[in-house]
């Protein structure tokens, strides 16, 4: 991502015109108590709602996200709720993501192609990868904004990017959002290698 996708994420942070959401992920709330416990990545945090839900749940995250304001959004949060998270200002055409490190990687509603084989290398054995993502869909009833068709995900491509991994939970789906509108999602749970179950 560039200097001048950051200006833009901070200034939507800034001025309110983006508007995180509070609540963690429901595909995180679903899964929380089946995942391995130790040291997760909330990767492109946002305001932090999934790392701070992790952090209450006992992990050490490292939140990381593009934009400075969002990330000191993340810490005032942190702050006020008495947890520790480490929250990283990264670049995520160069994230550092060290190699078998993390037992959970959450990615809710972020899409870098590229970064999917960083992520896979950062997981530790064993580790589990929780990825929401928006979705190209015809159906008239969607009306969610989202990022536009070329960030969306085909149907299955998600499933094929992860055939590499154990994939233990893939769902397409159309469902309301907490704030009334209509979103296709994608919802993919896969671990490295023996998933404990």
């Amino acid at each position: 991502m560039s200097e001048s996708d950051k200006v833009s994420w901070d200034k939507r942070y800034a001025d309110g015109s983006y508007h995180g959401r509070e609540e963690p992920s429901a595909l995180l709330k679903a899964w929380i108590d089946n995942l391995p416990k130790g040291r997760a990545l909330d990767l492109a945090c946002g305001t932090g709602r999934n790392g701070l839900f992790l952090a209450e749940h006992g992990y050490s995250v490292d939140g990381l996200d593009i934009s400075d304001v969002a990330l000191k959004k993340a810490q005032e949060s942190a702050e006020q709720r008495s947890l520790e998270v480490n929250w990283v200002q990264a670049d995520f055409d160069n994230p550092d993501l060290p190699q078998n490190t993390y037992d959970v990687i959450v990615n809710c509603r972020f899409m870098d192609r590229d970064l999917i084989p960083r992520m896979k290398d950062a997981l530790k054995d064993g580790g589990y990868i929780l990825f929401e993502h928006h979705l190209l869909s015809n159906d008239p009833s969607v009306n969610v904004g989202g990022p536009s068709s070329y960030w969306r995900l085909r149907p299955n491509e998600l499933l094929h990017q992860f055939l590499d991994l154990r994939v233990i939970s893939y769902d397409e789906f159309v469902a309301p959002e907490s704030d009334g509108r209509t979103a296709a999602l994608v919802w993919l749970v896969a671990s490295k290698g023996d998933a404990g179950f």
